[in-house]
């Protein structure tokens, strides 16, 4: 019983230390957690199954956590014991490297992502030794287009890296979501990204060799709207592959072993030769090719077959697959990825440069684009419409092109000019219409006992109209006056003609065809019988 409650206690500790881990990793909330140490001390000594903790073996069986991610916390739980001076919450990402936490720095209390190395590569002593030494020339670097180094070293032999942690998505997961990107976008941050790679060749003589999309943090403000925010910032992470300038990597000819990512190598790397900036600028082009475009300049079935077209095939064109890229733009990808070196951006410097011509240059053809609205209705300037149905005199048309008009009195003048010409045609047509005859009244009136016209007369003042249209210089059109048709004259509803004339029964030709059918159907039984 005694030896029980000492477990539980344990247990208690760890699920105490191991909660933040559990729920910043998503498996499960606090209330859940809560509940499950209150189970604790009813809980019988628990017996875990083969390579689990007894804590990961109680929240299993308490139904806290799946089988799969017991073992991902037993995996978490070994590599904070072996880094104590961090707090360990998450898992963020893994690759050939290492495996990559989101942690606590328990001495600064700010957040990191912790690198840590794999166990593979920590048993190779030049690697490690180029390790610490390129993340040691990192530490003192700071540039906003870099992430931070906050800490690297080897603790119980795990060698790890600790730098600023980027709450954001990286230029591969903008690809994955929208495919490829606006090209003022891309321009902004492949400038960016090269101002970051100037700055660490200049402190450090440092290049990165494994630029790449992945490898590219943005870094987004909260208060920033739209998919594609001008104040984005990009983070350049990951210089696991970094080396210097004058240090050539023997084991790259030596051993077959690629240093890199064979989408967006430089033709040198691909040889093993010694590598400069102009490396990273090769790599940096093929990054805004695919950002884009949305593909990578060459592709294959094998690393193998993709390094060769690094080589050997010529640089694809950026504008057959995006018709609108600007051609600065266009110049800037085929420049930044020559085949030959010295064909290239010489600096980064140039490579920034030519980033800011052609944002410069898309900046000024947004502005300068026609723009497809719809005209509105106005009046011409020094024109001016009679508010009346009065027609101005010649002095008034002349004293009126002087008088420019506000925009209230254009609208009132529209308005008033379309109203006093609908009325001149209202009175012109009923001037013209003659007055109805008695006669016709009175056949109409026995005609039809339901409908009967009321006689319509003439404005007295018709004949006055009639001459000031006459003599007024300006051409009308002159719209004929609409018949007035007595009742039994007005056309009735085609549909209902037809129905009326449409003729009852079926004809006898069809009863002849039937009488027809009928014999012969008889005479065919009869031969039949015989």
């Amino acid at each position: 019983m005694a030896e029980t409650s000492t477990q539980s206690r344990s247990i208690a500790t760890q699920l105490d230390a191991m909660s933040p881990t559990i729920i910043a990793s998503g498996w499960s909330s606090q209330s859940h957690i809560d509940r499950a140490r209150i189970s604790l001390m009813s809980y019988p000594a628990p017996v875990p199954a083969a390579g689990r903790s007894r804590l990961s073996q109680f929240l299993v069986d308490a139904k806290v956590l799946t089988r799969e991610q017991a073992g991902e916390l037993d995996t978490l739980a070994a590599t904070q014991q072996n880094l104590p001076h961090f707090r360990i919450l998450k898992k963020v990402g893994s690759g050939g490297m290492g495996i990559v936490y989101l942690a606590t720095h328990t001495a600064t209390g700010r957040e990191c992502a912790l690198k840590t190395l794999n166990v593979r590569l920590a048993d190779d002593g030049d690697f490690v030794s180029r390790f610490q030494r390129e993340t040691h020339a990192l530490a003192g670097i700071k540039h906003a287009n870099v992430a931070e180094v906050i800490e690297s070293g080897e603790c119980s032999g795990h060698f790890y890296l600790a730098m600023e942690y980027i709450d954001g998505p990286s230029l591969m997961t903008l690809l994955r979501d929208y495919k490829a990107l606006p090209e003022l976008y891309a321009l902004r941050i492949a400038r960016q990204v090269a101002e970051g790679l100037a700055h660490v060749y200049a402190q450090s003589g440092l290049i990165h060799r494994d630029i790449k999309p992945e490898n590219v943090l943005i870094l987004r403000s909260h208060s920033s709207g739209g998919m594609f925010p001008e104040d984005d910032v990009a983070k350049l992470i990951d210089f696991g592959l970094a080396k210097s300038t004058n240090e050539k990597d023997e084991r790259l000819t030596q051993t077959g072993m690629t240093i890199g990512t064979p989408l967006y190598m430089s033709p040198e790397q691909v040889r093993g030769e010694t590598l400069d900036c102009r490396s990273d600028i090769y790599g940096l082009g093929a990054t805004l090719y695919h950002l884009l475009t949305g593909v990578t300049p060459f592709t294959g079935s094998s690393p193998g077959t993709i390094m060769s077209a690094h080589l050997t095939e010529p640089i694809p064109d950026p504008s057959q697959k995006v018709p609108s890229l600007n051609p600065l733009t266009r110049d800037l990808i085929g420049m930044a990825m020559a085949k030959d070196v010295d064909k290239r951006f010489l600096t980064y410097e140039a490579l920034i440069n030519a980033c800011s011509e052609a944002i410069t240059a898309l900046a000024v053809s947004s502005h300068s684009a026609p723009q497809f609205l719809r005209k509105p209705l106005v009046l011409k300037t020094g024109v001016k419409k009679p508010l009346t149905d009065r027609h101005p005199t010649p002095d008034e048309d002349r004293s009126a092109e002087s008088e420019p008009l506000n925009d209230d009195l254009k609208r009132d003048a529209i308005s008033t000019r379309i109203r006093a010409k609908h009325r001149d045609l209202r009175d012109s047509a009923q001037a013209t219409i003659p007055t109805p005859d008695r006669s016709e009244t009175t056949v109409t009136r026995s005609a039809s006992k339901v409908y009967e016209p009321a006689p319509v007369s003439a404005p007295a003042n018709a004949p006055m109209l009639r001459a000031v249209t006459e003599q007024l210089p300006i051409k009308r059109k002159h719209l004929s006056p609409l018949p007035v048709l007595p009742p039994m004259q007005t056309p009735s509803s085609m549909v209902l003609d037809d129905e009326a004339r449409r003729a009852v029964g079926t004809g006898v030709i069809p009863w002849a065809l039937l009488g027809l059918s009928l014999a012969a159907l008889a005479v065919y039984l009869i031969f039949l019988r015989n």
